[in-house]
C-alpha cells in the first residue's frame, strides 16, 4: 500500500526550504540565468552546464563536452519531449549522467515537467510506492514512477512542490537511519535545529 503525501507535509517541505538560504539563492540564481540566456546555443549551454555542476555539485568532469552535447540535443531538428529527452541529455560516451541531465532540464526547460533525479528523491519515491526495487533502470522509468505518486497519494501539488518533498523527505529519513549521513552542513545544520518551528515541519516529512 503506497504512503499517502498529505498537504500538510508539502507545506512543511516549502516552509523548510524558504529557511534555507543556499537553496533559496541557488534556485534563485539559476533562475536567473534561464531568464538572461533562454537559447541553448553553445555559449548559454557552456553557462548553464557549469551553474548546475558548481551549485549542485554533480559531480561532472567533461563540461566543455556536455555543454557542446546538450546544445546538439537542444536545437537539433526534432529534440526529445517528455522523459526522453532528459535520457538523451544524460548520454555522452558510454556514460549516464542522469541526475546532471535532469537538473538541466528542471532548470532550464520546465520544472513542471521534470523532476529532479537524486539519490534522496529516488529512495524516497520508493518508500513512498513502497517498492522493493529502489533504483530505475533510466530517467524515464524514475518519471513514470514519480507520476505514480502523484496518482496513488492524492496530493493536490505542483510537480515542484512534490519534488521539493520527496528530496528533503529523502534526506531527512537518510539523516534519521544512519548516525554517519553524509548530508552537507547546511542540511545537517537544519536537521540538527533546536527550534520548536523548524522540528515540528521536519517532523512531517517521513
Amino acid at each position: 500500500m503506497p504512503v499517502r503525501i498529505s498537504a500538510d507535509q508539502i507545506a512543511a517541505a516549502a516552509g523548510l526550504s524558504d529557511v534555507m538560504d543556499p537553496w533559496r539563492v541557488t534556485d534563485g540564481a539559476l533562475n536567473a540565468l534561464r531568464t538572461r540566456f533562454p537559447e541553448f546555443d553553445l555559449q548559454a549551454c557552456a553557462l548553464k552546464v557549469c551553474a548546475i555542476n558548481s551549485l549542485y555539485n554533480t559531480n561532472l568532469y567533461a563540461i566543455w563536452s556536455m555543454a557542446e552535447h546538450c546544445s546538439s540535443v537542444m536545437t537539433g531538428d526534432s529534440p526529445p519531449e517528455g522523459p526522453a529527452l532528459v535520457d538523451a541529455l544524460a548520454l555522452l560516451g558510454r556514460r549516464r549522467h542522469i541526475s546532471f541531465a535532469s537538473k538541466f532540464a528542471h532548470f532550464f526547460v520546465n520544472s513542471e515537467a521534470y523532476p529532479i533525479y537524486d539519490y534522496y528523491a529516488v529512495k524516497m519515491v520508493a518508500h513512498v510506492l513502497q517498492s522493493r526495487r529502489v533504483w530505475p533502470n533510466d530517467y524515464s522509468e524514475f518519471f513514470a514512477w514519480v507520476s505514480q505518486v502523484r496518482e496513488v497519494t492524492g496530493c493536490p501539488c505542483t510537480l515542484k512542490e512534490l519534488d521539493q518533498y520527496l528530496w528533503l523527505g529523502g534526506m531527512y529519513r537518510e539523516f534519521l537511519s544512519k548516525d554517519d549521513a553524509k548530508l552537507s552542513r547546511n542540511v545537517m545544520s537544519l536537521f540538527r535545529s533546536q527550534d520548536s518551528k523548524t522540528q515540528s515541519m521536519l517532523a512531517l516529512l517521513h
